[in-house]
């Protein structure tokens, strides 16, 4: 195992001259090395276990979603096609002769064929429609009410196009033909609406569910971090410190031990970094890779939450002090990569100089990377330019961190707790989490979300 070496013998000017206590010093260093290299190991096969979950989730997300918004546009289409057969009937039973009737039937049998097109490839999939053909057994039960309708407008439409050729037709024959078209139209909207708004809710169901299990197992990964520093770093700190602590014989030992402890701490630091980087841009892919404008916000918010961790890992581990984190800095990261998901909106920023402990660091910097995510998706809408501003100011006790857009503001009537998705949730928790709060309110132009929060005695005196 990297980062462990075998114990070192002490200098042959101290062999010989320990003390009765220090007997067997080389046997109890090896038991504390080992039980530290099965943590280590451990540590890091969670870890891994739950960056291939996170992986997993992503794809059922795509998997889910790659069509949704293909199948939702195909749907609507449905409707005005139906629509369209209608009016092409009305005109041809206006039609005064053979000639003008001959271009509408033409017009009512390609409709009628796209129509049936289209609705047998929502049903059954279709490569050319980007359709897959994956239905629940609601929609296929709204389907099957839908069927009756479908089929008489379908074989109304074909029979009035044949009939609409023949120059022995009368007006009593052709409006024969066409009042299935003309009764059933409604009754097929309706049945229509229906499948549109149902698919809608599906796929909403499934970005949530997403979501939520993404923001739980980032969760996990936090709270395994943790637990590695409580229980195998500080405790393995401990244990050699005490071994050594009245062992002045033994102080080149204990150097060397402690520096390997550092070591391997740099080395799990280095590789969870890795693993965050690896994850991350995987993710990237999958954004620039995905059609589904659900799917490319749920990625988009997945992406940003990675990076601030990432980011917080890179500070971390170019950082000479281990117990705390400059939030300037630690947020000007954030924030240049937030940037790279948007085109035309521009984020401006400004930092007072604010330190916290690093368990604190991580929480504030998903924070961040929530409340512009959020802004970038709901204040901006149809691809609209704009301004987003982010700031940390901090008093003798207190530190501000507030994200002001010039969007659209809250809608009427918003209000925190009743009007609360996963994203501001989670905000939520994690300002209590540092023992802050989190509030969200119009401004004179866009919305404003302030988080406030006290600032521990390290690194702020």
């Amino acid at each position: 195992m990297e980062g462990l070496s075998p114990e070192r013998e002490p200098p042959p000017s101290v062999q010989g001259k320990a003390p009765a206590g220090v007997a067997g010093t080389k046997g109890a260093l090896s038991d504390p090395a080992a039980i530290l290299r099965r943590k280590y190991i451990l540590a890091l096969s969670f870890i891994a276990l739950v960056s291939v979950a996170s992986q997993l989730v992503i794809q059922f997300a795509l998997a889910g979603n790659d069509d949704s918004g293909r199948v939702v546009n195909v749907a609507g289409r449905q409707r005005m096609l139906s629509q369209k057969i209608a009016k092409i009937s009305l005109q041809i039973l206006e039609a005064r002769d053979l000639q003008a009737r001959k271009p509408l039937a033409v017009e009512l049998g390609i409709a009628a064929e796209l129509w049936r097109s289209s609705h047998d490839g929502l049903l059954h999939g279709d490569r050319e429609l980007g359709t897959k053909g994956r239905n629940s057994p609601e929609i296929l039960g709204l389907f099957a009410t839908l069927e009756p309708s479908y089929q008489a407008i379908l074989d109304a439409a074909a029979a009035l196009a044949r009939e609409s050729f023949s120059p022995g037709s009368t007006p009593a024959a052709l409006l024969a033909l066409a009042a299935p078209i003309l009764d059933k139209e409604a009754a097929f909207l309706v049945g229509m609406n229906a499948i549109t708004f149902q698919y809608d809710s599906e796929t909403r169901a499934r970005v949530l569910f997403t979501r939520i299990l993404e923001a739980i197992l980032l969760a996990v990964m936090f709270l395994a971090l943790a637990l590695e520093a409580l229980l195998i770093f500080r405790p393995g700190e401990r244990e050699l410190g005490r071994l050594f602590h009245d062992v002045t014989t033994a102080n080149e030992a204990l150097g060397a031990a402690l520096k390997e402890n550092r070591t391997l701490f740099r080395e799990l630091q280095h590789r969870i970094k890795n693993t965050l980087t690896m994850i991350s841009g995987i993710v990237s892919y999958s954004v620039s890779d995905s059609r589904s404008p659900e799917t490319l916000a749920s990625l988009q918010g997945v992406l940003a939450r990675i990076r601030s961790v990432s980011d917080l890992y890179s500070l971390l581990y170019s950082s000479e002090s281990q117990g705390e984190v400059r939030l300037d800095e630690y947020f000007g990261k954030v924030v240049a990569g937030l940037e790279s998901l948007v085109k035309d909106i521009r984020i401006t920023s400004g930092f007072d100089p604010v330190a916290v402990s690093a368990a604190d660091a991580a929480p504030l910097g998903i924070v961040l990377a929530e409340l512009v995510t959020n802004a970038i998706k709901y204040a901006f809408p149809d691809g609209q330019s704009g301004v987003i501003s982010v700031t940390l100011r901090r008093t003798a006790r207190d530190a501000r961190l507030e994200v002001a857009d010039d969007g659209v503001g809250l809608p009427p009537g918003f209000a925190l707790c009743a009007n609360s998705g996963t994203g501001l949730s989670l905000v939520s928790g994690l300002a209590a989490q540092v023992s802050g709060h989190f509030s969200i309110e119009n401004g004179v132009t866009g919305t404003i979300c302030v988080v406030e929060f006290p600032l521990a005695s390290v690194g702020n005196r």
